[in-house]
């Protein structure tokens, strides 16, 4: 694995979140010695760093900002409506009965996914990163775990 990038998305780690750290830093401390390089991607940025990081991890910061502005979002929006996994997706949620609830907690998921996706695919082509020589995690099963599944 010496020759591949993990990717980890995060929720602050590093600029914040104290129960990131107590975990997330020693990990990523040990993976350093295994990895080319390690790319953290948290997504909000809070506070300053908060930690120091080995020589071989860096941070991307433009993910936070980028699921921050409204006009991402809008577009992710009309991106996702036009997918077909999001219609399918659509079809296995509702198929037992609507719900004000669920349609808004899907279409929201389903906006993050597209923005997800297309953020790390532009990220990926401006940084010449080989999409086999990757390894992307997530410690939260949120959001943003789901959209990598997409």
């Amino acid at each position: 694995m010496r020759n591949k990038t993990l990717i980890v998305f995060s929720r602050a780690f590093p600029y914040s979140s104290f129960m990131e750290k107590t975990f997330l830093l020693p990990e990523i401390k040990e993976l350093s010695l295994y990895f080319k390089e390690i790319i953290i991607i948290p997504a909000t940025i809070p506070e300053k760093l908060q930690v120091e990081l080995p020589p071989n991890v860096k941070t991307e910061k433009d993910f936070a900002a980028t699921i921050a502005r409204k006009t991402s979002q809008s577009a992710a929006a009309l991106k996702s409506i036009f997918n077909l996994t999001t219609w399918h997706e659509m079809f296995f949620i509702f198929r037992s009965g609507f719900h004000k609830r669920k349609l808004l907690r899907w279409g929201k998921a389903s906006m993050h996914a597209k923005l997800t996706q297309s953020w790390l695919n532009g990220y990926l082509r401006k940084n010449k990163i080989e999409a086999g020589n990757i390894i992307i995690y997530s410690y939260w099963f949120d959001n943003t775990a789901t959209d990598l599944l997409f």
